[in-house]
């Protein structure tokens, strides 16, 4: 069901022009939410190559972001919430992150504020802003010339509906 509702959301993301113009190193949809790749992070120049320009051999990050997800139930509900988490990255600074969370807000919350449905798996969902993290720096990610680390903020959502 989570990875339904994630696919809905990442198709949602993916067909919106301004948000693909702002995210030139592409959306991902990863398996993980949170921290603690085993051995790399889910972006790195030899699993997401659209996710770096490279120039004169040198490789660096571009604007880019992910999608993940993860269900919870809540004892006693008769509901699936569905965590949705989405990370902005880029090389340095937060120009690029900053604009690409206000227009997936946007997009995920509709003009209003008020929050959107979406229908995955056959059950709809309503989405909801939840929380945003700015201002993070994460030191697993290659960031092109030798460098680790790129600058990340991050929007969770909670898509609710559906049975456990």
């Amino acid at each position: 069901m989570a990875a339904d509702l994630a696919g809905a959301i990442f198709t949602l993301l993916q067909a919106d022009g301004t948000l693909t113009a702002l995210a030139t190193g592409g959306g991902y949809q990863i398996d993980k939410l949170g921290a603690g790749y085993a051995d790399k992070h889910p972006i790195n120049p030899e699993d997401t190559p659209a996710a770096y320009a490279t120039s004169a051999n040198v490789s660096r990050l571009q604007p880019c972001y992910t999608v993940a997800t993860q269900s919870r139930t809540t004892p006693g509900l008769k509901q699936l919430q569905v965590v949705v988490e989405i990370r902005c990255y880029e090389r340095s600074g937060y120009v690029n992150t900053r604009a690409m969370l206000d227009r997936i807000y946007v997009l995920l919350m509709g003009a209003n504020g008020e929050g959107t449905y979406l229908t995955a798996g056959g059950k709809q969902y309503k989405v909801e802003h939840s929380t945003d993290l700015t201002s993070l720096y994460d030191d697993s990610i290659p960031a092109g010339q030798g460098k680790r680390g790129a600058s990340v903020e991050a929007a969770t959502y909670a898509g609710l509906g559906g049975t456990p």
